[in-house]
């Protein structure tokens, strides 16, 4: 419970307006403590929890509708009240959904403010719990144990680590911290992370950010924000297979067609996943040149080149997502009868437990 119970904490990154709604407040006898973004403002609620909340929705690095949603999940009889510039439709809807108290759009009456913060601190502590986030439905259909791949964009371990999920909560999402060498490590607070994992229809990901570090069931573990959206990259249309057969390939669209050393990690029929110690540009044609899975003989695939992935930072190396191209006559009979030979080896995983880095289906 809050220490006082007129302390009220203001997230708000416009400094003139910060300084006017501060005094405002402190004038009317709050105690009032200021953030300037979304992190320090998550940091404070856990180190001195507040009575009230006021949040910008336009916040650095965090944005006001994820703090509403970790205030709620920190203290979820936390009354909100959330304001914005932008009267975007949907937007009061979605403040409501995270758990906010009031909505108030830019510019409003102070003395409006004042009368929401002493009817919302005026009620009763199990009416301010106010409706927890939903989880969008692609991160509802998650299950502990499932496999993640985790970008960290920023900060000193920045590159791609393996990982998976340990829990979901209203306003976060709890991932096993990743490891270098078999030791795991912690994200500076506020490191950018883009998660990704596969689904039985397909890949998907957001965008989030390391918000602390917990234990889960004894588990060193990560706590990163709920995102606000989740993108469907790739709508799988058959199931995937995993393979681990020698390849080579080489770029079709220079004038050293000279080749590299490669590994197939997964085939489907229309596409696969290569790894490799370097990667070619996306969209550019590349021949790959694979072994049979009895290893006796080679196929020779034409494809393009999708997108590529650094594999982490501490280990060389890509991975390449590849799909099919320019398949007809004897080249499709081939690659038809060594993608059912990869299917006879290694059956499809069952739903959302699917090879995990993506390639298209």
């Amino acid at each position: 419970m809050p220490d006082s119970p007129k302390r009220i904490m203001i997230a708000e990154s416009e400094a003139n307006f910060a300084r006017t709604l501060c005094a405002d407040m402190e004038k009317r006898g709050y105690d009032v403590t200021l953030c300037h973004d979304g992190l320090e403002c998550v940091a404070g609620l856990r180190q001195t929890p507040p009575a009230l909340l006021i949040v910008d929705t336009q916040l650095p690095v965090l944005d006001g509708l994820q703090v509403v949603g970790v205030a709620k999940e920190i203290q979820p009889d936390l009354p909100v009240i959330v304001m914005s510039a932008y009267d975007i439709p949907g937007l009061k809807r979605e403040a409501a959904d995270a758990g906010a108290y009031a909505f108030l759009i830019k510019p409003f009456e102070l003395s409006h403010l004042s009368g929401l913060i002493e009817q919302a601190l005026a009620r009763p502590a199990a009416a301010t719990a106010a409706t927890k986030s939903q989880p969008l439905l692609s991160l509802a259909r998650l299950e502990p144990g499932q496999p993640l791949a985790l970008d960290l964009r920023s900060g000193e371990y920045t590159g791609r680590y393996h990982t998976h999920l340990l829990a979901r909560h209203a306003a976060t999402v709890v991932v096993a911290c990743p490891q270098i060498g078999g030791v795991a490590f912690s994200p500076a607070f506020g490191t950018r992370v883009t998660v990704g994992y596969a689904l039985a229809d397909g890949w998907y990901r957001f965008d989030t950010t390391v918000i602390g570090s917990t234990h889960e069931d004894s588990q060193p573990a990560l706590l990163l924000a709920q995102p606000r959206l989740v993108t469907h990259l790739q709508r799988r249309r058959c199931p995937r297979f995993a393979a681990r057969l020698e390849a080579r390939w080489a770029s079709t669209e220079t004038g050293d067609q000279a080749e590299a050393a490669a590994q197939v990690l997964d085939a489907s029929r229309h596409g696969m996943r290569i790894s490799a110690a370097s990667a070619p540009s996306p969209g550019s044609r590349v021949a790959v040149t694979a072994r049979t899975v009895d290893s006796q003989g080679e196929i020779k695939i034409q494809t393009q080149a999708v997108w590529t992935q650094r594999r982490t930072a501490h280990k060389a190396g890509y991975d390449i997502g590849l799909k099919f191209v320019d398949v007809s006559g004897r080249a499709a009979a081939a690659l038809a009868q060594w993608i059912e030979e990869i299917e006879s080896q290694s059956p499809p995983a069952p739903p959302g437990r699917h090879s995990w880095l993506p390639v298209l289906a």
